[in-house]
């Protein structure tokens, strides 16, 4: 298996994990896509309604800077903290520095290129700060020109057409998105659907587990991935920020330290994606049978070094996909359990 350093680019089918805008008014999360070694793959993002920005553009404004208080955010802008209600009963996790807004102008004036995010209640909206997408590498740091270089923020796409909901979004913006219970500090919790920290532990199956996207409800304490052409066969992830691959407790796995790693971010849309910008949490794995049913543990190829980098830091044996790697090579996978 070849990966592209700290993460395994997926080939992206049509659609992506974007929610609809609707010029800061609410709306339901848009279903994701991508592909998994070319058989495709859904999610709910858990997205909301935004407008978009003018573009790139230079501010001073701390807009989409982590917080802990008001005053931290400067004149006109408040913050969303990790155990607030304010983005559809969720809190930003370590805190997020914005202001209410009713169109995209509200917020292009405090940053050019910001959006008016909406709840789904479509009475209030937030504005976040705006980000450029890509560029492909899995190589580079977190930019702390984009997003602030914040982990628990991801580069996440818009539409401002509110009849569009698939194909390429034409607007990015910082959008809150934890990795670890950690960004959302103690007595909340990451949601994994949604990004957001949330008051309880979200309920349902846990990261990896085999599930259907076409239940009404998702099943998962995440979102359930579609995986290949049967749109009945999904796996529970959840979204993150590529990046931030992890370490004990990242997408949900065991935060105990020194304990095997087996889950993070690793799985991307288009391949087009780079560091900062919205991924989707995978599984490692050391045998077959750790996978979801479709799926087959690919091991590393310890011969590259980024590889072998991956071994050592995930303790574990490879990682979960569909049968195969995205060079497109057929893999049997580790049928037999150490």
């Amino acid at each position: 298996m070849v990966a592209s350093a700290l993460l395994a680019a997926l080939v992206a089918c049509s659609s992506t994990a974007y929610g609809p805008s609707v010029d800061g008014g609410g709306a339901s999360g848009a279903g994701a896509t991508a592909g998994a070694s070319g058989a495709g793959a859904t999610a709910g993002a858990g997205g909301a309604g935004a407008t978009a920005g003018a573009g790139g553009g230079t501010s001073t404004s701390r807009l989409g800077r982590a917080c802990a208080t008001d005053a931290e955010c400067g004149a006109g802008l408040t913050c969303i903290t990790a155990n607030a209600s304010s983005l559809d009963g969720e809190g930003a996790p370590k805190g997020y520095c914005t202001a209410s807004c009713t169109s995209n102008a509200d917020c292009d004036a405090l940053s050019p290129g910001a959006g008016c995010v909406g709840n789904a209640d479509g009475l209030t909206a937030y504005c976040y700060q705006g980000c450029a997408w890509g560029p492909a590498s899995g190589a580079q740091a977190l930019d702390p020109n984009k997003c602030f270089g914040r982990q628990e923020v991801s580069c996440r796409g818009y539409f401002t057409n509110p009849e569009a909901g698939t194909g390429t979004p034409d607007v990015f913006l910082c959008s809150p998105t934890c990795n670890f219970d950690t960004d959302c500090g103690s007595g909340s919790f990451c949601n994994g659907g949604t990004g957001h920290c949330a008051a309880a532990k979200p309920a349902g199956l846990a990261m990896g587990a085999a599930c259907n996207p076409q239940e009404a409800v998702d099943p998962c304490a995440g979102s359930c991935i579609r995986f290949g052409d049967d749109e009945d066969k999904g796996i529970c992830s959840g979204v993150c920020t590529i990046g931030t691959l992890g370490g004990p407790g990242a997408c949900g796995s065991d935060p105990t330290p020194n304990s095997k790693q087996t889950a993070g971010c690793i799985f991307v849309q288009r391949q087009s994606e780079g560091n900062g910008d919205l991924g989707f949490c995978g599984n490692f794995c050391d045998c077959d049978s750790e996978c979801a049913d479709g799926l087959v543990c690919d091991p590393w190829d310890t011969a590259n070094a980024t590889e072998a980098a991956l071994e050592s830091f995930t303790k574990m044996a490879g990682m979960c996909v569909s049968g195969g790697d995205p060079e497109g090579g057929v893999d049997g996978g580790i049928p037999t359990c150490p």
